[in-house]
């Protein structure tokens, strides 16, 4: 029996001796992983000696008809990508190495999972504003309650949800304002920020006037930094960091030589 809520892909073929149907089952196996693969016969196709694919997404239960040329090999494999791999997908403990094995930055949602409602707004904000970035960023829900290591590591807790990061496998890089989220581009503009190396320019930007306010507040107050018979101790926010919080996920990417055996534990 067909399980609803898994990504299917069913497929009708004419004749199973063509080069259409090789075409599909060589792109059918690369996806296995990720997307159920159904084949059957259909009487009046056969009689056309025509051919269908359908996708059923488990989100909305529409039906998606390939509409391509059957016999395009690569056409058919990216069309059966795009339904199989959503732009959108959640990161697990089971999965998380696997992901970093693809090699592109993870746009982090921390959420409560119970809150459907920012599930779909995240969703519908990358489907509206990165639909042309699948292959240059990870766009990856993340339960704030397994993956709190990582959040802590922004600063955040699980009062702050939801929280929105990316993890280059360098650093990590918070968006600051959430309210914000919702205006149109705010998003696009923070995943093509990373890219061209903007985050990382603004953070020192952001260091370098904090470094200079020190400055102003010890020619101000000399008192503070060399009076030692008036100690006033400074607090930890005026101080500080010299880089942005460094990447939690690079340490599950696999080395050269071997897979990485970090516990899970340690996330």
């Amino acid at each position: 029996m067909m399980d609803k809520s898994k990504r299917n892909i069913i497929a009708y073929y004419a004749n199973r001796d063509s080069e259409e149907y090789s075409n599909f089952n060589k792109a059918a196996s690369i996806l296995r992983e990720d997307c159920a693969f159904y084949t059957g016969t259909d009487p009046t196709l056969k009689a056309l000696n025509e051919n269908m694919i359908i996708f059923r997404d488990p989100d909305t239960e529409d039906e998606q008809k390939f509409s391509g040329n059957f016999s395009d090999y690569e056409y058919v494999k990216q069309w059966l990508t795009d339904k199989c791999i959503p732009l959108v997908r959640e990161v697990t403990f089971e999965n998380v190495e696997e992901l970093t094995e693809e090699g592109l930055p993870f746009l982090l949602f921390f959420r409560d999972p119970a809150d459907k409602q920012s599930d779909k707004r995240f969703t519908e904000l990358v489907i509206r504003e990165l639909f042309d970035q699948k292959g240059a960023v990870n766009a990856l829900l993340a339960d704030a309650h397994k993956f709190a290591h990582p959040l802590k590591h922004l600063g955040k807790t699980e009062n702050d949800l939801p929280v929105l990061a990316i993890d280059s496998f360098q650093h990590m890089f918070l968006f600051h304002d959430m309210n914000e989220l919702d205006k149109p581009g705010k998003l696009r503009e923070f995943v093509l920020d990373l890219h061209s190396g903007k985050l990382h320019r603004d953070f020192h930007a952001t260091l370098d006037q904090k470094m200079a306010d020190l400055q102003k507040l010890a020619e101000e107050r000399p008192d503070i930094f060399n009076d030692s018979d008036h100690v006033e101790v400074l607090p930890p926010a005026a101080i500080p960091d010299s880089t942005p919080p460094p990447s939690v996920f690079k340490e599950l990417k696999p080395s050269e030589k071997r897979y990485s055996l970090l516990k899970k534990t340690e996330l």
